[in-house]
């Protein structure tokens, strides 16, 4: 349980979910807090809430565990599920304390909003290169509202949440609007993604060929996945779950 404390230190609610994907790297695969650094994986990662849970029911239904373990176990599924949810930090620690057995309670509250965690030198070292220039579609062109529009998006709302909206975005569609958006708005996507998830990105971008070379044929995939995206915002401000 030691390691809540490192977890809800990084989780600031400007940043969302990514300050936890470092503190997950040096967890030990094989120690006793296993279960946090491949529940972290998933979550920045964009999968499925109730995949997750699925998968921890089946993770936990495989494994010998006395009662004590199989408490802590809940709690730890229950607490990432509502950071990956967006909750906030007072709720998490009431929903933790709520839980948690009184000889093992930690004080969840005591601690100050936490602003901007370090992110690693080299996170972005073979997609910098990606993130320059303006927006690939000249206006008139194919797509020019489309993209403009969701690029414009990307460029102005909040860390959190850009995070929320690729939570919504499948990696294909991502990867079909990138060649058409403008280098900064290709940043802010990037910074907000895992790096695993940003490398995966860019291979499919690769594979498509639209790395280098901006077609009409890439255009008209931009303007599809524009049109998908925008539906996805438009739904998620309804909700309530982003603003702009």
């Amino acid at each position: 349980m030691k390691l809540w404390d490192d977890f809800l230190i990084s989780f600031a609610e400007k940043k969302g979910l990514l300050p936890l994907e470092e503190i997950a790297k040096s967890i030990d695969e094989n120690g006793e807090d296993a279960l946090i650094k491949r529940l972290v994986a998933q979550i920045v990662d964009g999968t499925d809430p109730e995949m997750i849970e699925r998968w921890a029911m089946y993770d936990y239904a495989s494994k010998i565990r006395d009662p004590y373990e199989g408490i802590l176990y809940i709690i730890t599924v229950c607490g990432m599920r509502a950071i990956q949810s967006g909750e906030s930090r007072r709720f998490l620690a009431t929903l933790m304390n709520s839980m948690t057995p009184s000889d093992i309670a930690i004080d969840l509250c005591k601690y100050e909003e936490v602003t901007n965690s370090d992110e690693p030198e080299d996170k972005y070292k073979d997609i910098e290169e990606y993130c320059s220039g303006e927006i690939r579609v000249s206006e008139g062109g194919i797509g020019y509202i489309e993209i403009s529009a969701v690029d414009s998006l990307f460029r102005t709302i909040s860390d959190r949440g850009v995070q929320r909206l690729l939570r919504e975005i499948t990696n294909g569609d991502l990867a079909k609007l990138m060649p058409g958006l403008s280098g900064e708005a290709r940043k802010r996507i990037f910074d907000n993604m895992s790096s695993r998830l940003a490398r995966m990105v860019l291979d499919d971008i690769r594979y498509m060929g639209a790395y280098d070379e901006v077609t009409d044929w890439i255009l008209e995939l931009s303007k599809e996945a524009a049109n998908v995206i925008l539906k996805i915002a438009l739904k998620l401000r309804e909700q309530g779950d982003i603003v702009f």
